[in-house]
C-alpha cells in the first residue's frame, strides 16, 4: 500500500496544500472554490481550531475561495470535548455511526461550486459527525470535496472513504492532514 502523506506545517504548507489540490482536480474550478471549515477553539489538545482557521482562511485567499465556517447548533464544551470521558458528548457522537448534530445557522449554496474543502479536526480516525450532517445536507453530485484536517497525533484515517460513502456522487481527494 502506499504511505499517507506527510503532515504539512507553516504558511507554505497553506500554498503546498493549494497546488496539490489543484493537481489532484486537473484544473482550476470554472466556478470557483468553497472552504467549509469546522473549527473549535476549546478542541483539545493543542488549540488545533485556530490553526484550522488560519490553515482555511490562507486556502481561501490562495485560490480567491468563499468561505463558510460550520457551526454547532448547540455549542461544545470543554467537557463535551473530553474524549478521555466515554460519556462526554464527543464521545458519545463518535461512537453512533448515526449521530448527526444540528449545524447552527443558515445552510451554505453549495450548488454554484465545483470544488469544495472540507476542514476538520480528525478525531477517532475519522471527521466529526457535524461534517457528516453538512455533507448529507448537500447534493454533491459532480463535484470534487477535498479533505484537509488537523490531529493531535492520527492522520486523516478513514475520514476521506467515509466522506465519499456519504456524499454521493461526488469525488472525494486523497486530502492532507495541515498540523
Amino acid at each position: 500500500g502506499t504511505r499517507p502523506p506527510k503532515p504539512m506545517r507553516s504558511a507554505a504548507a497553506v500554498s503546498a496544500l493549494s497546488d496539490l489540490f489543484i493537481q489532484a482536480i486537473g484544473k482550476q474550478a470554472p466556478r470557483g472554490w468553497y472552504i467549509i471549515v469546522r473549527t473549535d477553539n476549546t478542541l483539545p489538545p493543542s488549540g488545533q481550531g485556530p490553526f484550522m482557521a488560519r490553515a482555511a482562511r490562507g486556502i481561501a485567499e490562495a485560490l480567491g475561495a468563499d468561505m463558510y465556517e460550520i457551526e454547532p447548533a448547540q455549542p461544545y464544551t470543554s467537557a463535551d470535548l473530553d474524549w478521555h470521558d466515554r460519556k462526554s458528548r464527543s464521545s458519545v457522537e463518535m461512537d453512533d455511526e448515526m449521530c448527526r448534530p444540528a449545524i447552527a445557522g443558515a445552510a451554505c449554496d453549495v450548488s454554484a461550486y465545483d470544488a469544495v474543502f472540507v476542514g476538520f479536526p480528525v478525531g477517532w480516525y475519522v471527521e466529526p459527525r457535524i461534517i457528516d450532517t453538512f455533507l448529507e445536507s448537500h447534493d454533491f453530485s459532480g463535484k470534487t470535496i477535498v479533505p484537509f484536517a488537523t490531529s493531535g497525533g492520527s492522520g486523516l484515517g478513514r475520514a476521506p472513504q467515509r466522506m465519499q460513502n456519504i456524499a454521493a456522487g461526488s469525488t472525494v481527494v486523497e486530502g492532507r492532514l495541515l498540523n
